[in-house]
């Protein structure tokens, strides 16, 4: 039989990592490692958070032995899901390095607790702007509180848009209640036809403008990305 490696043990642990309730589990399998690497602890902490004991992931974090900047994100990341927001900002200041999934955490935090105040400076401290995450975090914040305005603003200066950008919209648009929706519905159904089949995309634009054409929150909406489209479409 061939030898278990800290890969393999890796690789259980992070299906119970996933697994709310598996945490006894995982501390067994975590237990049987050989030899200990960032990434077994950094799946435990997890472990920890998925299962709801967030003491458990502060003790196991005050003694590991190795960590990289995974393992502070997912301190960072644990703890504003678990509601200790301050903790969680205490742990991201003292980060010895930072990376995008950092400032991902926080903003989005802030983001999904309606806090869009605070949610804005931090994403206006954010070293790294070009995450669709961290843009996507505001989009959706702003459609949760019923601000169309500003969530449609992040969304069109967005560097790079993907189906969760639009799904962010959509989902704003329809919580809204509003018919809204149903244009912006229309838009990520062309972005997913767009990369199966581009030949039709100059058809389909013609369609999102018709869609558009008669809202009367059309304001709110800048023709940006229309524009964006119609050249793309001009060049397929």
């Amino acid at each position: 039989m061939p030898r278990k490696t800290t890969a393999t043990y890796n690789c259980l642990l992070t299906v119970y990592s996933r697994a709310p309730g598996r945490l006894a589990d995982a501390r067994h399998l975590f237990n049987r490692i050989p030899t200990l690497d960032a990434v077994s602890y950094n799946l435990l902490l997890s472990c920890h958070f998925t299962s709801g004991d967030a003491d458990g992931a502060r003790r196991l974090f005050a003694s590991m032995r190795v960590m990289d900047v995974m393992s502070w994100n997912t301190m960072v990341s644990g703890l504003s899901k678990s509601g200790a927001v301050e903790e969680a900002k205490a742990v991201f200041l003292a980060m010895p390095v930072r990376n995008s999934v950092s400032w991902n955490a926080m903003v989005s935090r802030f983001a999904c607790s309606g806090d869009m105040s605070t949610a804005e400076e931090w994403f206006r401290n954010a070293l790294e702007k070009g995450d669709t995450v961290l843009w996507t975090a505001m989009v959706s914040g702003y459609m949760d509180i019923d601000n169309a305005v500003k969530g449609i603003e992040y969304f069109e200066a967005m560097p790079v848009r993907n189906l969760v950008s639009w799904n962010g919209v959509v989902a704003g648009y329809l919580g809204r209640g509003g018919n809204l929706w149903t244009r912006y519905y229309v838009g990520c159904s062309l972005v997913g036809f767009y990369s199966v089949e581009t030949s039709n995309l100059s058809g389909l634009i013609r369609l999102l403008s018709f869609f558009f054409a008669d809202s009367k929150t059309s304001a709110v909406i800048s023709e940006k990305t229309m524009a964006e489209l119609s050249e793309e479409a001009d060049e397929v």
